[in-house]
């Protein structure tokens, strides 16, 4: 309750998988109920769910993705399925079966040399089957991320609820194609070289054999003096990256995949709306080189209001004359970061970006309080 708030693991909702991995969820209305529950008392809700079991498909997965967003749940953590030893996906007739295809990536910085042995530690990734190819794994380790970055890191989640409401585009769609932008528009190339080094990365931590992949960490062991390289920990470190190190071009690019999607539909209006929740979403952030900076910010909307009602409802419903919003930091707040500057003697870097992250929890606590004058 005090990490994650609220936790219904659903993990599947495809009958044919839950069958076969002996499973059984809790019913819509008790899912329903429960959410109504937490809501009431200011507790935050996430759902855990897992990609790659078996009769799963990339649009059976993406169908539970964007419902568990009409839900409102506050957080959704989106998992790729990997195999251990004990498990009955392991068993080779199962395997066989179902036509599990997997690769090797290993655990962050979970290798070292002792007396003499090189010793990785590793997961197994199912990344195709029966029913979804290995395009399809990548596509929705692409979704993976950004549900990540904007529910657990707190990315723009201002400006993509407005486009989700707004529009008849899901989020996972809004998703998809902010990784996969249109190559036959004109964007910012800073844009473009992130999404393809989230890519490469994806792709390039997985492996064909575990012995491909222990060779390669002992080259970078060999090559490093004899200590770990940089860890592979993909969706924290370019969450950093993008909340961190890519605003430059972040308006922008936003406000265009605003009017893609809204097409003909679309208003001046709507678009200076969907720049104003971009600028919200920078602001909220704590600045970490000027804590103490005064923010200022006007909207025509309840914006507090919207988030406690979990943003089922389109903004427009939450109209009101203009009202400046106070960006404001609290003890507990104060004390984290401050102690984290101390740690890292105000060395401000990438690397500082990702200990942030990792380390202030709950992360909600990198982000101002909100409220009205």
């Amino acid at each position: 309750m005090t990490k994650t708030g609220l936790t219904l693991s659903l993990q599947t909702e495809n009958p044919e998988t839950l069958k076969a991995i002996n499973r059984k969820n809790v019913s819509d209305d008790e899912i329903d109920d429960a959410l109504a529950w937490a809501s009431k008392l200011n507790i935050p809700t996430t759902t855990e769910l897992i990609f790659g079991l078996p009769f799963e498909t990339k649009k059976s997965f993406i169908g539970l993705l964007d419902r568990s967003t009409t839900r409102g749940f506050d957080t959704i953590m989106c998992h790729v399925l990997f195999i251990m030893d004990g498990i009955e996906l392991n068993r080779p007739e199962v395997r066989e079966k179902f036509k599990i295809n997997t690769k090797f990536r290993p655990l962050a910085a979970g290798y070292m040399s002792h007396n003499g042995t090189f010793i990785a530690e590793h997961e197994e990734v199912v990344v195709s089957s029966k029913t979804f190819s290995y395009e399809d794994f990548i596509s929705v380790r692409c979704l993976n991320f950004m549900f990540y970055s904007v529910f657990d890191l707190g990315f723009q989640k201002w400006f993509f609820q407005y486009i989700k409401n707004s529009s008849e585009v899901t989020l996972s769609g809004i998703f998809d194609k902010f990784m996969n932008p249109d190559r036959s528009q004109k964007w910012p190339k800073e844009y473009l070289k992130f999404v393809d080094d989230f890519r490469k990365a994806v792709e390039g931590e997985l492996f064909d054999t575990r012995e491909e992949m222990v060779a390669a960490l002992k080259k970078i062991y060999e090559e490093n003096g004899n200590d770990v390289g940089e860890t592979t920990r993909i969706n924290i470190d370019y969450g950093a990256r993008l909340i961190y190190k890519e605003q430059k071009w972040m308006r922008e690019v936003l406000a265009q995949h605003l009017k893609n999607i809204g097409g003909d539909n679309i208003t001046q209006e709507d678009i200076d709306l969907g720049k104003s929740l971009v600028e919200l979403g920078s602001l909220e952030r704590i600045d970490f080189e000027k804590i103490d900076k005064t923010k200022e910010l006007v909207l025509s909307h309840d914006i507090l209001e919207w988030k406690r009602n979990k943003f089922k409802k389109p903004i427009d419903h939450y109209k009101v004359d203009q009202r400046p919003i106070k960006f404001e930091m609290d003890e507990r707040r104060t004390k984290q970061i401050n102690g984290l500057l101390e740690n890292s003697s105000n060395q401000i870097d990438s690397d500082f970006y990702t200990v942030a992250l990792e380390m202030v929890k709950p992360r909600s606590n990198l982000l101002h309080v909100l409220s009205y004058d």
